[in-house]
């Protein structure tokens, strides 16, 4: 049997391709930001939300099962292979169901229609999500591989930004050019896989297809659950308080979304090998989860400080006088890093490799329930801060709710064992 890779590695790999990242936000976004204004930026905002719930329906939770049971049969080439076959078929399905019904959406209404193009040429997102297998390098454990390629399209996509995208009226522009960064992502990762000779040549069967289907439903409904709290804002917010609300929203979601990103090397290194560890012994698994919760609960913690006590220097200097009423969102929203950090190792690392999916659902359906019943509300009174408290509340119930039932189970993750763990 081959050795696993190290995950210390793995981590310190992640890392360094993330930091490289950062960079091509840090030069484009102060220019969009700009050049297109609150309300181009916010426009675009929309559509990516609107997009995202397309994205959901293609991605139906194979982020976390296939990623699984790539994991599971990480030494096994025929069976990773199936694997693969079966999902990237089932997504491109889902896809293909998908178009259709932005379409029709586009006919639905007079804020839909006015974005019609725009939510077209950004359907393009979904075919980049359908043939980058983000699940299967991260069941390999080679994210690093996934994220060089993410890294090299995005830089190579700066100055088509710089050169093409040059007033408010360049939001389409913009739009194509995002699109096409995750559909040739995606081109490359599969180009890697077939020049290397990883996989097999697809075999599979119709019952295939509907294992893998039936396999991802309870993560589908959980991340669908959390689309409520997350897409379903910035879509309300847009119909609620308009573009220019969206885009203070999405420029501070913006560098909530940076900051989490912090945590990712950790999160995509670490799911796959406490799946694997779980089946293996359960007690190097828990050690390996309270290790991660206290090194990632102390990262997210200073990430959030750090974001709240810094966001009017922050929003001035990176978005400019415009995104004033920035600031005010970005505080709201400085805590979801260190909430976030938390309920993902309780949820992913521990319930989800666990095979807790019911449990997970439940807990993601309260809060997507909890968020629409009090977002419009919010966003009505307070727009885009209001918004901003809505996912913020929303949040603190998913991480406290896991907490507390994996504390009622006795599941060793908060300090170690002295009975043993009561099983899911």
């Amino acid at each position: 049997m081959p050795r696993a890779p190290s995950l210390r590695k793995n981590v310190a790999a992640l890392y360094a391709v993330q930091f490289a990242s950062y960079l091509v936000p840090f030069v484009t976004l102060p220019w969009l930001t700009r050049v297109l204004g609150p309300v181009g930026f916010g426009r675009i905002g929309f559509a990516g939300a609107v997009i995202g719930y397309f994205v959901l329906l293609a991605d139906y939770g194979f982020n976390f099962s296939a990623t699984r049971q790539v994991a599971m049969r990480w030494d096994d080439r025929a069976g990773r292979s199936k694997v693969f076959w079966t999902t990237l078929s089932v997504k491109a399905l889902l896809a293909g169901a998908g178009f259709p019904c932005l379409v029709l959406l586009t006919y639905c209404g007079s804020k839909f229609a006015d974005q019609r193009s725009l939510l077209l040429i950004s359907y393009l997102t979904v075919v980049g999500t359908v043939l980058t297998p983000m699940w299967y390098f991260q069941g390999i454990e080679r994210q690093t591989v996934l994220s060089v390629i993410s890294i090299a399209t995005r830089f190579a996509a700066i100055p088509a930004i710089f050169l093409c995208v040059r007033s408010p009226g360049d939001v389409a522009t913009a739009a194509w050019i995002t699109s096409g960064t995750s559909v040739t992502g995606g081109l490359l990762c599969l180009g890697y896989l077939v020049r290397f000779g990883e996989l097999n040549g697809p075999v599979f069967e119709f019952r295939d297809l509907v294992h893998v289907v039936k396999d991802g439903w309870h993560l589908f409904i959980s991340t669908a659950s959390i689309s409520l709290y997350q897409a379903t804002n910035t879509v309300v917010l847009g119909l609620v308080a308009g573009p220019a609300a969206v885009g203070h929203y999405s420029a501070a979601d913006k560098m909530i979304q940076a900051a989490q990103g912090m945590l990712a090397p950790i999160n995509q290194s670490v799911y796959p090998r406490v799946s694997r560890l779980m089946q293996d012994s359960r007690s190097e698994a828990y050690a390996l989860i309270r290790r991660v919760l206290r090194i990632q609960g102390s990262i997210a913690l200073c990430l959030s400080l750090v974001l709240f006590l810094v966001a009017p220097p922050l929003i001035r200097i990176f978005y400019g006088p415009a995104y004033e009423p920035t600031i005010d969102v970005l505080r709201w929203l400085a805590i979801l890093p260190f909430l976030v950090g938390l309920s993902n190792v309780l949820g992913i690392h521990t319930m989800m490799a666990m095979g807790m999916n019911r449990v997970v659902s439940r807990i993601l359906i309260g809060a997507g329930g909890l968020n629409v019943a009090i977002l419009y509300f919010l966003a009505h009174r307070f727009g885009a801060e209001g918004a901003a408290m809505a996912v913020v509340a929303t949040e603190t119930f998913v991480t406290v709710a896991m907490a507390w039932i994996l504390k009622r189970r006795h599941v060793p993750v908060f300090s170690a064992p002295t009975v043993a763990a009561v099983s899911p």
